[in-house]
């Protein structure tokens, strides 16, 4: 969820809505929404903005949302219904212009099997999108055609120039090899107004996939790079959500496995949260620290696949899929023979800055209005909390959305 400058809370459901979309005819699914929650007194009320319809407005809306300044909201659409086929879209939904109208959706480009110099287009978009100077758009698919099926890409959507002209697409960089910098990325861009940084689940030298950085050059819209292939334990493996950028040039991510493998862990990790320190000079390698691993006994998470929140005293909030077990949990709970439904933590730095400290927030149970599986994104609430989401438990067992005060 992201807020808004109302007090508002904007996200999206994968699932939901009237509409079904299908996959070959194989299932059915209802496509998706995009929602609204605003604060009235101690309680919150709901409001479905949109409705996606498959083919006509797209499907399975996946990642974030990113605010503009006239408040309209953008993101990506997996699929336009016709999974089989890939496809994908990036839309925008624009407020109305005076409350209590009705939200306006658009389809600003459909992803899938256009042809480009060279091959066709890039599709699957992951992860929402960055929003960038005079409405440029920047973002990653989970696939490219470049002139065959590749592990993924960087693309970039340039608005209209002239009133009735469409988007313009612009594929940066492709994943072409399961070598360097991996394949298969995966979270949302960040950068530093000169770089974009981004994780990649799969490749490397190891195929736990990597960190990279991704440069404009002379002669090619951009080139990518490993700052760190992840090896397995007792380093990470498979990071699964974008990283996040701190003083320096640091940056600060997750992985959904590696680290401690010992029981009741699996062979290959509960997974850890990293630290990325850039090179002191020119031409010289960045230097990776793994600050935490998950164990999944006592309390303590297991599987973290969110993007981090990193605050201004140096803490690092996020979440965990699993573990988090205490007594009393739901032992419907567990995920590769670890018991819980899921943390909230807070990893917070010592003064030397050599070692990190964690304490779990929160550990969720899934029963009553509990949620459990927390999202991929935190949001902090403006004083000194956070807000979220579940992908299940809560009354309904549809998910909920949560607030961790201080």
């Amino acid at each position: 969820m992201i807020l808004g400058n109302n007090g508002a809370l904007y996200g999206t459901t994968l699932r939901g809505g009237s509409s079904t979309c299908s996959n070959a005819n194989t299932w059915t699914q209802p496509c998706g929404t995009i929602f609204e929650l605003t604060p009235n007194g101690t309680a919150w009320q709901n409001h479905v903005l949109y409705e996606f319809e498959g083919v006509r407005g797209g499907a399975f809306p996946d990642g974030p949302l990113v605010l503009d300044r006239d408040g309209t909201l953008y993101g990506t659409a997996y699929t336009l219904g016709r999974i089989e086929y890939g496809d994908g879209a990036v839309f925008s939904l624009a407020p109305p212009a005076a409350p209590g109208g009705t939200w306006k959706q658009k389809v600003l480009y459909v992803f899938g099997m256009h042809e480009v110099p060279g091959g066709y287009s890039p599709f699957d978009p992951v992860g929402g999108v960055l929003l960038g100077p005079n409405g440029t758009l920047f973002g990653l698919t989970h696939y490219d055609y470049y002139p065959s099926p590749t592990g993924g890409a960087i693309f970039q959507l340039e608005p209209p120039t002239a009133r009735g002209q469409g988007w313009t697409e612009h594929t940066l960089f492709s994943f072409h090899s399961t070598s360097s910098p991996g394949i298969d990325p995966v979270g949302s861009l960040i950068t530093d107004g000169s770089v974009f940084y981004g994780a990649d689940s799969q490749g490397g030298t190891a195929g736990c996939g990597a960190a990279f950085a991704a440069t404009p050059v002379a002669g090619a819209p951009y080139t990518a790079a490993a700052v760190h292939e992840f090896a397995g334990p007792p380093d990470g493996c498979q990071p699964m959500a974008a990283l996040a950028l701190g003083p320096g040039g640091v940056l600060y991510g997750t992985t959904a496995n590696g680290g401690i493998a010992s029981a009741p862990c699996p062979s290959n990790g509960c997974g850890v949260v990293f630290q990325l320190n850039p090179p002191a000079s020119s031409g010289a390698a960045w230097t990776e620290a793994v600050i935490y691993s998950f164990t999944g006994v006592n309390g303590d998470g297991a599987f973290p696949s969110s993007a981090l929140v990193l605050t201004a005293d140096g803490a690092l909030y996020g979440t965990t899929q699993g573990g988090g077990a205490v007594a009393g949990s739901n032992p419907a709970c567990s995920t590769s023979a670890v018991s819980g439904c899921g943390t909230v933590f807070k990893l917070a730095p010592s003064e030397s800055g050599g070692t990190w400290t964690e304490t779990v927030l929160h550990n969720f149970t899934g029963e009553n209005d509990d949620g459990s599986s927390p999202g991929s994104y935190l949001t902090p609430n403006g004083s000194g909390g956070l807000y979220g989401t579940t992908a299940q438990g809560g009354i309904a067992g549809y998910g909920t959305a949560f607030e961790i005060r201080p």
